[in-house]
């Protein structure tokens, strides 16, 4: 194996529906990039080869919209904010959790003015979404929103850069899945999803896959939940 390839750009990893970061403890012993053991471990392999990657933890259910302010805040650091008008709009929880920040120099000149997002399957759609705010904010938010309050993401003219937006398999035309289902389907699948989630998210076993619905108070966040299950 060759450890001594050049250090590249930073690279974020974007899982798709029902996927795992590196937040999850299922990570540890299953890795989603590489789709397997320990000897599958895809992260592990580039950071050997002196590439900074990091594939964080998003809600693995939830729309490109909130996982996009998640991963606003995992990168920058700070209080996740799912912004006034669509938290109102669609009624949950304006603010989530908090992060330290990955990178909080995105787009200072150096390795990390700009980074590539590589996205699968529905983490295409996220990426995509994710790039809109970046490259345009949301024209919403700013006119519902008071000036003072308006998370960065939502604002034009940002500094942070993306270089490229790689997908694989993702769903950039939606899914023939969701389309044969009908809304009437897709709201009892999302119903269903819901129900396991409250029966689990307030349980340790969140610890090893997360649910990411606290918005909704379906879940909890870290440290809020029971030891006992």
């Amino acid at each position: 194996m060759n450890t001594n390839c050049l250090h590249r750009r930073p690279a974020v990893f974007i899982h798709g529906l029902f996927g795992w970061g590196e937040g999850d403890g299922l990570e540890k012993n299953y890795h989603y990039w590489g789709f397997g053991g320990r000897e599958r471990d895809l992260l592990g392999y580039l950071r050997r080869c002196r590439f900074e990657v990091f594939a964080p933890s998003l809600g693995p259910v939830t729309g490109a919209w909130d996982r996009s302010c998640e991963l606003w805040a995992y990168l920058k650091g700070g209080r996740v904010d799912y912004g006034k008008v669509h938290s109102e709009k669609f009624g949950h929880a304006r603010f989530g959790r908090a992060y330290p920040g990955v990178l909080k120099d995105w787009g200072t000149p150096g390795a990390h003015e700009k980074i590539d997002l590589i996205a699968h399957s529905f983490g295409g759609m996220n990426a995509l979404v994710f790039s809109e705010l970046i490259l345009h904010g949301s024209r919403e938010e700013r006119e519902g929103t008071p000036e003072d309050e308006l998370s960065d993401l939502f604002r034009e003219n940002k500094k942070e850069k993306i270089r490229s937006v790689t997908t694989v398999s993702g769903v950039i035309n939606g899914t023939t899945f969701a389309d044969s289902l009908g809304e009437k389907g897709m709201k009892t699948v999302v119903s269903a999803v819901f129900g396991v989630s409250a029966l689990i998210g307030w349980s340790p076993l969140m610890k090893l896959y997360d649910m990411y619905l606290d918005p909704w108070d379906v879940t909890s966040a870290p440290g809020n939940r029971s030891e006992t299950g």
